[in-house]
């Protein structure tokens, strides 16, 4: 039931998306965004809604799945 999202936040931290992406403070700790800010809120948005939907053990699913048509299989579970 663990989520890619929660493995990657234990292993490297927040996946906050007012986190600047160009020092170390927050976007609210500035007088104003930097140029990247709304982007670069819209791909962290995105790449926790995509990493939210996806459980570790449907990533191993699909990466046998994958493993077993590259070599020619017929996967186990598709």
């Amino acid at each position: 039931a663990i989520t890619i999202a929660e493995a990657v936040v234990a292993i490297e931290g927040s996946l906050e998306p007012e986190h600047c992406a160009v020092d170390e403070r927050r976007c609210a700790e500035r007088d104003f965004p930097c140029g990247i800010h709304d982007t670069w809120r819209a791909v962290i948005l995105g790449l926790n809604e995509g990493l939210s939907s996806l459980t570790l053990a449907e990533a191993l699913i699909r990466h046998e799945s994958n493993r077993a048509k590259a070599e020619g299989l017929e996967p186990l579970v598709t």
